[in-house]
């Protein structure tokens, strides 16, 4: 209720269009669609109801294990942004424990059919209020059409 009261727009399992001129974005937004003990409330069907096969369409899925378990091979979706690792609040170099527990855990993935994850490590803290090497981040990603080059 408190991002509501923010005026934010929550895509619980829904879409929203973003139009500039001619051309449009469908951002797809899912339920938690975690491993246990976080619950599984992703309904992706129903959150790009209504949506033209051929429309652009970026999916915000919380946990990034949810890319190789429903989106990869099994829609057209090009890119998911995720979070949820934070890095484990922990890196050095190109390494952080997030490694053990989630393949993809910070930064771009792509597929062999060419679909891209991005795992942000955000910004908060879980359980102890530090980072080390992991700094909280605000990713900032620049769509180009490449039709229109």
């Amino acid at each position: 209720q408190t991002e509501r009261n923010m005026g934010w727009r929550l895509l619980l399992n829904a879409h929203h269009i973003v139009r500039r001129g001619n051309d449009s974005i469908a951002i797809v937004g899912v339920e938690n669609e975690g491993r246990p003990p976080f619950p599984a409330r992703a309904d992706l069907k129903r959150a790009q109801r209504g949506l033209d096969d051929g429309c652009f369409r970026i999916l915000l899925s919380h946990d990034p294990t949810h890319w190789r378990r429903a989106i990869v091979d099994s829609t057209t979706i090009p890119l998911t942004l995720s979070g949820h690792t934070h890095g484990m609040q922990f890196k050095v170099g190109r390494f952080s424990p997030a490694a053990w527990f989630y393949p993809e855990w910070g930064g771009a993935y792509v597929a062999a059919n060419g679909q891209t994850l991005h795992v942000s490590l955000g910004m908060g803290a879980v359980l102890l209020p530090f980072r080390l090497g992991a700094w909280p981040e605000i990713n900032l990603i620049v769509l180009e059409n490449k039709q229109a080059k």
